[in-house]
């Protein structure tokens, strides 16, 4: 009974911290593109102007609201990590469109190198999969130690029920803990 109770504690650490974590994820990505932006400029040697000050204050609010649009910031549990870099990448083309479209109304594309912006835009969907492969393999880990877990009953003891009980035994990744199975059948 003691080790349910911390297996409930564990559980609702975990719970109880879910809008920081969160806020924690997303300034993660925010850092990400904008690092990246420092390192592709620092790399090519390109002075910094307030006009990449500009972009950074553009790309973190077409950031917020581009990846808030994809719905990049549900629960992943048991979600697939390749359907999670698309939305990624497909949030993040959002933010170039209007990056691009910012720049062409301002008249401020020639005081950006171009390089420096080709760089970036391909690179900064990279860092944040990387962030968000690094925030899964932390929760995986925790999950095995315990914390996050879910609970889950199976209705039906027959060839499917024990087919969906091996694929949760399977994904301990997933932290879904297989506690019963309930039939109809006694004989199951």
């Amino acid at each position: 009974m003691l080790s349910r109770q911390n297996n409930i504690k564990r559980v609702d650490w975990i719970q109880s911290y879910h809008s920081w974590l969160l806020l924690i994820l997303r300034l993660l990505d925010i850092s990400a593109v904008v690092g990246t932006l420092l390192l592709v400029c620092w790399l090519r040697g390109v002075t910094w102007s307030n006009y990449y000050t500009a972009l950074v204050i553009q790309t973190v609010l077409l950031t917020v609201i581009a990846m808030h649009a994809v719905n990049l910031y549900r629960p992943w549990r048991g979600g697939s990590i390749l359907h999670e870099f698309r939305l990624i990448f497909a949030g993040w083309m959002l933010v170039v469109v209007g990056l691009l479209s910012l720049a062409f109304i301002t008249k401020s594309t020639a005081f950006l190198s171009r390089i420096v912006m080709t760089a970036w835009f391909l690179s900064a969907p990279m860092a944040m999969a990387m962030v968000h492969w690094l925030g899964r393999l932390v929760l995986h880990e925790l999950r095995r130690r315990g914390y996050n877990t879910r609970s889950a009953v199976i209705a039906g003891a027959g060839h499917i029920g024990e087919q969906l009980a091996q694929c949760i035994q399977n994904a301990i990744w997933a932290g879904i803990d297989l506690i019963a199975f309930f039939d109809d059948d006694e004989i199951k």
